[in-house]
C-alpha cells in the first residue's frame, strides 16, 4: 500500500511539474489550414509586409561560392606534392589527364599530421578531366599522385564562402 501511495505521489510530482503557460516572448502556433485550396486556387506566398504596397518584391539574389587556390601541380610520373593548408576543409580539385587508355591517374589527399589517406579523390584509368569534391576537418593536407603513363595536371580550390550575385 505504501508503494502505491509512493508512486501516486511521485505522479503528482512530475505532472504539478509541467507548464502549461506560455513563457514570457513565446507565442501561441496558428491552428493549421481547415481545408487546402482546390486545382484552380492560388497558391501564391502571402506578401512580404516590407514590400507591401510597392509593387513586386525585389528579386533575392543568388549567392555563389568564394573558393581560394591553395596550389596546382602536373607531371608525368608519381609524386607528393608540399603541404597546404585548408582552412575550411571544403576542398574542389580540378584534374586533367592526358596519355594512352592503358594509363592510369589516382590522387589522393592526406592529412600532413599524421600523414594518413582521408579520400581517394581522382582514380582514373586512361584520358579523362572532372571535378572532385573532398570535404574534410580544417587541417594541413598533401596529395599523392601514383601516375603509370600519364601526363597530368591538377589544382586545389578552397571554398571560403558565398558571395551574392545579381
Amino acid at each position: 500500500m505504501i508503494q502505491i501511495a509512493s508512486l501516486f505521489l511521485l505522479a503528482l510530482l512530475f505532472v504539478g511539474c509541467r507548464e502549461d503557460r506560455l513563457r514570457s516572448g513565446s507565442q501561441t502556433l496558428s491552428d493549421p489550414p481547415k481545408s487546402y485550396p482546390s486545382n484552380g486556387a492560388s497558391t501564391a506566398p502571402p506578401k512580404d509586409p516590407e514590400t507591401a504596397g510597392r509593387g513586386e518584391p525585389k528579386p533575392k539574389p543568388k549567392s555563389e561560392t568564394v573558393w581560394e587556390r591553395l596550389g596546382s601541380w602536373s607531371g608525368k610520373q608519381s609524386i607528393q606534392t608540399e603541404s597546404f593548408t585548408g582552412l575550411t576543409g571544403a576542398l574542389r580539385v580540378k584534374w586533367e589527364a592526358k596519355g594512352p587508355a592503358d594509363g592510369t591517374f589516382q590522387l589522393t589527399i592526406h592529412s600532413s599530421i599524421s600523414g594518413r589517406p582521408l579520400q581517394v579523390a581522382v582514380d582514373q584509368k586512361g584520358p579523362g578531366a572532372d571535378t572532385a569534391y573532398v570535404n574534410e576537418d580544417p587541417r594541413v593536407f598533401f596529395a599523392v599522385i601514383e601516375a603509370k603513363n600519364m601526363e597530368w595536371s591538377f589544382t586545389v580550390d578552397e571554398a571560403m564562402g558565398t558571395k551574392a550575385v545579381q
